[in-house]
């Protein structure tokens, strides 16, 4: 899996790199390929755990935007 995530072959030489930016426009079109990121894996032996992780991940979003102000910052 980790392989498929880090291919050159979908995510340009660039692929080692952190670079959140590739995302902007979704997932799908973030690599040459739109199924090239599958971080809980697909059909009948997907991982266990996606659906804890998704839950997770709403609720630490939640708890972070209840706690802090977000303004916006002009340039």
């Amino acid at each position: 899996m980790a392989l498929i995530h880090t291919d050159p072959k979908y995510w340009g030489e660039d692929a080692n790199e952190f670079k959140p930016l590739r995302f902007s426009n979704g997932v799908s079109q973030a690599s040459s390929h739109p199924n090239a990121m599958i971080p809980f894996s697909t059909g009948p032996r997907t991982s266990v755990g996606r659906n804890f992780a998704l839950m997770e991940a709403k609720m630490v979003l939640a708890m972070i935007l209840q706690r802090y102000v977000f303004e916006e910052v002009p340039e």
